[in-house]
């Protein structure tokens, strides 16, 4: 029993070694490729980079920026010679949007939006009323 516990103790830890391949660091914006630094200012004119870094995974070299595009931050993905990959926005966490209601007739509108609806039984005239004249 031992020796199968130490033996599933060892196969975890080796795992864990061996899944970390994966080295990130953040660098200097003026330590990016040229065509890093080129694209954003063709692109992206007047937008400052705010973050710089490297990924290294599996022997493959990716630069990532960080834009301040009109107050609100974009990450884009290059190559080691700098050329554009793609944005990597989804590699980071991001605010979670507001549900929209699929079902409602008018779109863009939410439950809350909606006016209230009124329950209950419909109003009948009483049976001592006396009948509409024709």
């Amino acid at each position: 029993m031992k020796k199968i516990v130490f033996l599933l103790v060892a196969a975890i830890l080796a795992t864990m070694v061996f899944a970390q391949d994966r080295t990130m660091s953040e660098l200097k914006v003026s330590q990016l490729p040229k065509g890093v630094t080129d694209y954003i200012s063709k692109n992206l004119p007047g937008a400052p980079i705010t973050r710089a870094g490297k990924i290294e995974e599996k022997g493959e070299v990716t630069y990532v920026a960080t834009v301040d595009v009109k107050g609100s931050k974009h990450t884009y993905l290059f190559d080691k010679n700098g050329t554009f990959k793609g944005k990597g926005d989804h590699l980071f966490n991001q605010p979670a949007k507001p549900a929209v209601d699929k079902s409602a007739n008018t779109p863009g509108t939410t439950p809350a939006a909606l006016p209230p609806v009124k329950t209950g039984a419909a109003k009948t005239p009483a049976a001592d009323a006396p009948a509409p004249k024709k």
